[in-house]
């Protein structure tokens, strides 16, 4: 005979209240669960009792039709390992299952990040600041396919103008050099015509220590025949100075005309050679001629001026040196007045 709950609002015989009626309810689902609606014993494979289910379980399968307990106990995951049937999982299997290495840990800094990718916050900045304009995927296209002499950006550049650019890399570039890029407002190539206020070579002080006037600086090594402050002005047509402004030190100055000094004074033109010179708290102005473009001059005294405004002249009136000097009156005699 079939069994079944029977709705208690509507009895079907006898006088039986609903306290009744639930009662009789309650024992006929107690029956159901282990019996079908026919009546027949249910087998037990068919019931997953009660009592499996303890504290921290759950129901899974490992086979059809088998459903079971799984405790899981405490730091575990539910899962499936690469092999093998549904378990709770260890820590160490989890990080085998996502491919993190065992004893690494899942909490890395940004500073971290950055170590392992080998980046700067400094050079992550300057990517981001790539936000400011959107790159569209053809853009990235381009960029991806740069090549070396060749490629959508660098289809103008050689090969060794790409290596130009690359070894940029060998010269860490701060974020105050970067300003410096960034503030220019002017074309610095070969053709342009570049202005500035002030220009300072060795110094960024203009004049240096802000002594004297200047709008152009040098400031080189003291005594030093090839670190010094020295000027050479030369044209295409030779190798040769036209001047050269020799500054070795205080009270050691030559203004070099058709000559020039590289460790010994050298003729830049053969028809004649001029300097000027103060040397031993006295001015000179110096010549000579004939000597070839390269070779070594040997100066011939022309006019010295002392400390006293005493004057020297070479060669007067074919006479030898002679120690002239001018009165108030402007009459030149020679020597002391006499």
């Amino acid at each position: 005979m079939a069994i079944a709950v029977v709705d208690n609002s509507s009895p079907t015989s006898g006088d039986l209240n609903d306290e009744a009626w639930d009662a009789y309810n309650a024992t006929v689902a107690a029956i159901l669960t282990q019996h079908d609606t026919a009546g027949a014993h249910k087998a037990a494979g068919d019931v997953v009792l009660k009592a499996l289910f303890d504290a921290n379980t759950i129901l899974y399968a490992t086979t059809d039709d088998t459903p079971a307990a799984l405790t899981v106990a405490a730091s575990r995951i539910v899962g499936r390992a690469s092999s093998g049937a549904i378990a709770a999982l260890t820590a160490a299997q989890v990080l085998t299952l996502i491919g993190v290495e065992s004893g690494a840990t899942a909490d890395q800094t940004e500073a971290d990040i950055l170590t392992l990718l080998g980046l700067t916050t400094g050079e992550v900045d300057q990517v981001g600041a790539i936000g400011a304009t959107t790159i569209s995927t053809a853009q990235w296209g381009y960029l991806g396919a740069c090549v070396a002499g060749g490629g959508q950006l660098m289809a103008a550049l050689t090969a060794s103008e790409s290596t130009q650019l690359e070894a940029i890399g060998a010269t860490t570039i701060s974020a105050a050099q970067w300003v410096y890029l960034g503030g220019m407002n002017q074309d610095v190539i070969t053709t342009s015509t570049v202005q500035f206020a002030k220009l300072g070579l060795g110094t960024s002080t203009i004049p240096h220590g802000g002594e004297g006037s200047a709008m152009l600086a040098l400031d080189g090594a003291d005594n030093s025949p090839t670190l010094g402050p020295h000027v050479q002005l030369t044209t295409v047509s030779d190798n040769y100075p036209l001047m050269q402004l020799y500054m070795r030190q205080h009270d050691l100055i030559y203004f070099y005309f058709d000559a020039y000094f590289d460790g010994a004074h050298k003729s830049s033109d053969a028809g004649s050679n001029f300097q000027l010179k103060k040397e031993s708290d006295k001015f000179f102005i110096n010549y000579d001629s004939g000597v070839a473009q390269g070779a070594e001059i040997t100066w011939n005294n022309g006019i010295e001026l002392d400390t006293s405004g005493q004057v020297t002249i070479a060669n007067l009136a074919g006479t030898g040196n002679r120690a002239v000097y001018v009165d108030t009156n402007g009459k030149l005699y020679e020597g002391a007045g006499v």
